[in-house]
């Protein structure tokens, strides 16, 4: 028997405002699979989470862009992938000191 996975994507611009769009997929997509509402909220605060973790460092650095949030969710699992497509510092286009200066920036909103 074949598994039947439900998959939603969202891109949504850098800015807090969306995350309500998120939580809403997310919860949406719980729903359609017959979670129990509690695990639906649950899964959509830990999406919400990850994502506002992003979305604030990003506000706070002054980057825009974009990020992609794809759900997949099955009988047995569920899968977020949250990509960053926030104009950020890349080491091929700038000098390793700036590239350090930047990494050193960065190092504050990391858990270890």
């Amino acid at each position: 028997m074949a598994v039947q996975v439900i998959q939603k994507e969202m891109v949504i611009p850098c800015d807090p405002k969306h995350l309500v769009d998120v939580r809403e997929m997310v919860r949406q997509l719980c729903q359609t699979r017959g979670l129990e509402e509690r695990q639906c909220l649950l899964l959509a605060l830990a999406v919400d989470e990850a994502v506002t973790s992003l979305v604030s460092n990003a506000v706070d650095m002054g980057r825009r862009g974009e990020v992609r949030v794809v759900i997949d969710i099955d009988e047995t699992r569920f899968r977020a992938l949250i990509e960053d497509h926030t104009n950020y510092l890349s080491p091929d286009s700038s000098n390793e000191a700036a590239f350090m200066a930047y990494l050193n920036r960065e190092r504050r909103y990391q858990l270890a």
